[in-house]
């Protein structure tokens, strides 16, 4: 050990001596700075994150907007812009593009002194929730002491279980997008309907006196607004009371469906080990539910 230790420690004498005449010499200066790229953009009317595509001179960035709320086409403001390590542009926060052909430059400029043309298209915004949905199934997920020998899991439609829920299958769910946030997040109205028949489902047994409304019921019957947030992975859905709910979005896109899953807080004084309906409980504790659309 002791062997070891000194070749090492002499390796790091000689290594400390060697690099004593100047360790940041090939750092000086601006010559070393060869970054042409577009780290991120956000302009007017964009929403979601800008799709940056770059093969060696051929750069590209593709932005979704809302046209409609952009005021003037050949005059599209850049609302931000992050660029590689010691580059620059004259395309900053604050000036426009001319994107009236649709597509426009934004001209990178590395430390070195190099540049590179950013092609820029924009492309109308089409949200994955705009539009109208029905409810395709309510489920939940069980994890019922599966730590045990003698316990469960299960992933079952609520419809199995509460008789009254029978309405919803029905039930329409129409999102409009309105705009954008300031970090390009798509936000708008949303509508929820009883349907053909005008009725919304019981997430209840009323023979039981089960009322499990306010726990399932995540898109709330009326209506109200709703936020994408793209870095979260997650739909902000507001009533008309100001009460918000978070689901998190998976998009089937080969069945053209969306899935809106909730995680419900396990709700322990709920269960007894006395007086046992395994339904009550399952519905009462499983922490995860989900709605397909």
């Amino acid at each position: 050990m002791k062997k070891l230790q000194y070749i090492y420690l002499t390796v790091l004498s000689v290594f400390a001596l060697a690099c004593t005449d100047n360790p940041l010499e090939d750092l000086e200066g601006t010559d070393w700075q060869k970054e042409r790229n577009i780290v991120s953009v956000l302009v007017e009317g964009q929403i979601g994150t800008a799709i940056i595509e770059r093969n060696l001179d051929d750069a590209k960035i593709k932005i979704f907007a809302k046209l409609e709320n952009i005021a003037d086409i050949s005059k599209v403001e850049i609302k931000n812009i992050q660029l590689a390590y010691g580059a620059s542009t004259v395309n900053g926060a604050g000036t426009t593009l001319d994107l009236t052909s649709g597509t426009a430059i934004i001209s990178v400029i590395s430390g070195a002194g190099q540049s590179l043309d950013w092609e820029v298209s924009v492309s109308p915004f089409k949200s994955d929730l705009e539009g109208s949905w029905y409810v395709g199934d309510v489920r939940m997920y069980c994890n019922m002491f599966t730590w045990e020998s003698w316990g469960w899991e299960k992933n079952e439609s609520i419809f199995g279980y509460l008789p009254e829920l029978g309405p919803e299958w029905d039930n329409e769910i129409i999102f409009a997008v309105e705009g954008a946030d300031e970090k390009g997040n798509p936000f708008g109205t949303y509508e929820h309907t009883g349907g053909n028949d005008g009725l919304y489902g019981n997430f209840g047994d009323t023979s039981k006196s089960w009322d499990f409304n306010e726990r399932f019921r995540k898109i709330p019957k009326g209506k109200g607004t709703w936020l994408r947030d793209f870095e979260r992975n997650v739909v902000v859905i507001t009533d008309a009371n100001k009460v918000e709910h978070e689901l998190e979005l998976e998009v089937l896109t080969e069945t053209g469906e969306v899935v809106l899953k909730s995680e419900l807080p396990y709700l322990a004084d709920l269960f007894s080990w006395t007086d046992t309906d395994w339904s009550f409980e399952e519905l009462a504790i499983c922490p995860i539910q989900c709605g397909t659309c």
